[in-house]
């Protein structure tokens, strides 16, 4: 006959109460927009999970203890949807410590263009068109008008970036961003000699690193400098139009897409 330990069924009886009416263990993420703004009812879809989690009214969700690299998205209405991949450990002697899963969104765009993120709100950047001047001989390409959006320097400025091309078709048409220099008038070669031009254009000097990230909402992408830029005017262009010596070529192309998307920082 087998013998039980009265203590033993009470430890299993209490093991037994602990299954039934534990949960899972979670832990706690938050969504906010751009500007730290809580998030309240944003949807959370986390890889490997059928539950969905909604934010409360500080942008914060539970969620599943999760091992290994997951990918997490976010959404709102009004909002351009993000998808980020968080590393979590697996198990309590993993060295990967537990990620801050914080994920921004960013306000959706109304029209097609690019968005300055400023400090409150976006600035979009109106297209300002680019010809040339000079002579046969030597001519400067460059903005009559830099534009009126300005924004604050910070160690990154971001924009977003809505247009009805994928990513291959964006490198294609080679997206850049110059800085600009103003040249009021300069000297230039001509068929008679030296002649004084008055050149008045914002022209391309060097060109400025970013990177583009496709958001997970169609045809909206998020582009952030690499460093800081210093006070001055700045441009975006495609096509290398702004940096084109091909004046003939420039003034074949149709004004509506011969245009750069300036600004400037303070």
């Amino acid at each position: 006959m087998s013998r039980f330990s009265p203590r033993l069924l009470v430890f299993a009886a209490a093991a037994a109460g602990l299954i039934g009416c534990g949960t899972e263990p979670t832990m706690t993420g938050s969504v906010k927009d751009v500007w730290d703004k809580p998030i309240a009812n944003a949807t959370v879809t986390i890889e490997g999970v059928t539950e969905l989690a909604n934010t409360g009214d500080k942008g914060e969700f539970d969620m599943p203890v999760l091992a290994g690299k997951k990918r997490v998205k976010a959404g709102a209405e009004g909002y351009v949807h993000v998808q980020e991949t968080f590393v979590f450990p697996e198990g309590e002697d993993s060295k990967i410590q537990m990620p801050n899963v914080e994920l921004v969104l960013y306000p959706e765009p109304k029209t097609d263009g690019l968005f300055l993120v400023n400090s409150k709100e976006y600035s979009k950047l109106d297209g300002q068109t680019i010809d040339t001047t000079g002579t046969e001989l030597q001519a400067y390409t460059g903005l009559e008008n830099p534009g009126k959006v300005k924004v604050n320097a910070k160690p990154r400025q971001r924009f977003v970036y809505r247009v009805a091309l994928e990513p291959n078709e964006i490198a294609r048409v080679g997206l850049e961003l110059h800085r600009l220099e103003f040249v009021q008038d300069t000297t230039v070669t001509s068929a008679m000699g030296e002649t004084n031009v008055k050149v008045n254009r914002f022209v391309a000097k060097e060109e400025i690193e970013f990177d583009l990230k496709e958001l997970a909402t169609d045809h909206h992408y998020l582009i952030i400098t690499r460093g800081k830029l210093d006070a001055g005017y700045y441009a975006f262009h495609s096509e290398g139009l702004l940096t084109s010596g091909d004046v003939d070529g420039l003034d074949k192309t149709p004004e509506e897409l011969r245009k750069a998307y300036p600004f400037e920082v303070k």
